[in-house]
């Protein structure tokens, strides 16, 4: 059994001062992902002061979830690619993985829709909550929560979720998401178009919002699609002050969930969670440069990679536990650098 130290169903406590408000975070989760399996992580971020709503997505990427349709509830499972026939043309370049597009685009709105709720709670009408009338204390949430700002965190198809929200326009209708962070564990590229990238570095007015790229060893391995991530991140690194993509040596991808915390325990996949969240909070806290100065010589300012051409044998020369810090914005000499790059953002 896992315990997690936290109540069900309290009011919230008030701001540790006067005219403050809690930070709002939003939570997307990856494929066969749900709501509870990022525990370790928001449970650890709402425990530093900050109001975490961590989304169970309805778009198929979830192993089930059950909600009413035409007013009777049913289960519904993770949708299979493969369980599914497309039209002729459907996929191109453009569109990699249709039913992958949908679901970004599904998302989009689920998490608007969300937030317009939540919003709504904070400013006094709790009836836009449907079961509002199960939870006593709504009253402690009026005006105290910051929702003219928010940290968007996602881990792999949630942090391509992440890209989606910030790249694509609000759809009508609703009022765009006040994202002024974002937070992505091992994004997944692959159902971004082929010329994502280009147009993004081209066109991306969301360049500008400060972003933590957090990757897994594994990914960053993953040569093809690691070459896709350099070519966005360097260019957004270099355009928004205090951004930062980096690896974690010998993570892999499901490290940023609970199940290597639950199935088996170790004390590496321990260790990999706290530099995971003490590094997200210290970017949301804007406290990077104190937080990689504390890693002393866990901190390495080039990628090598050994044996690249064997799959089995490749492995970043580095020791488990080190991050590689492929791109900054940070202030440099905060972590024992004497100068920053021309532009701002260099591989460090």
């Amino acid at each position: 059994m896992v315990k997690v130290p936290a109540f069900s169903g309290p009011p919230l406590k008030p701001p540790p001062s006067e005219g403050k408000r809690w930070p709002l975070v939003f939570f997307s989760h990856g494929l066969a992902g749900t709501r509870t399996t990022y525990s370790q992580l928001c449970s650890k971020l709402a425990a530093e002061g900050h109001i975490v709503i961590a989304m169970e997505h309805r778009d198929g990427t979830s192993p089930a979830c059950t909600y009413p349709v035409d007013g009777e509830s049913s289960s519904h499972y993770y949708l299979k690619p493969e369980a599914l026939d497309w039209q002729e043309g459907v996929k191109s370049q453009q569109n990699p993985m249709p039913l992958r597009t949908q679901q970004l685009e599904m998302r989009h709105v689920e998490i608007l829709e969300a937030f317009k709720a939540f919003k709504s709670v904070i400013g006094g009408d709790k009836t836009t909550i449907s079961n509002h009338n199960d939870y006593r204390y709504w009253d402690s949430w009026k005006n105290q929560v910051d929702v003219e700002s928010m940290t968007f965190v996602g881990h792999s198809f949630g942090g391509c979720t992440g890209i989606h929200l910030l790249s694509h326009a609000t759809p009508e209708g609703f009022e765009a998401l006040p994202i002024s962070k974002a937070i992505i564990h091992d994004p997944w590229f692959e159902p971004l178009s082929a010329d994502f990238e280009e147009n993004a570095i081209q066109n991306g007015n969301f360049l500008s919002i400060p972003v933590l790229v957090i990757n897994s060893g594994t990914f960053t391995l993953w040569r093809d699609h690691f070459a896709r991530e350099e070519a966005l991140f360097g260019a957004w690194v270099q355009r928004a002050k205090g951004s930062i993509f980096t690896t974690l040596v010998g993570s892999k991808h499901m490290a940023f969930s609970d199940f290597p915390v639950l199935l088996p325990w170790s004390k590496q996949a321990i260790l990999f969670h706290h530099d995971m969240h003490d590094l997200s909070n210290a970017f949301i806290e804007d406290k990077v440069g104190e937080f990689l100065l504390s890693k002393g010589d866990r901190i390495r300012k080039e990628l090598i990679v050994d044996n690249p051409e064997d799959d089995k044998r490749k492995r970043i020369r580095a020791d488990v536990g080190d991050f590689v810090v492929h791109f900054s914005s940070v202030d440099l000499v905060d972590f024992g650098s004497s100068s920053t790059s021309d532009n701002g953002a260099a591989p460090i």
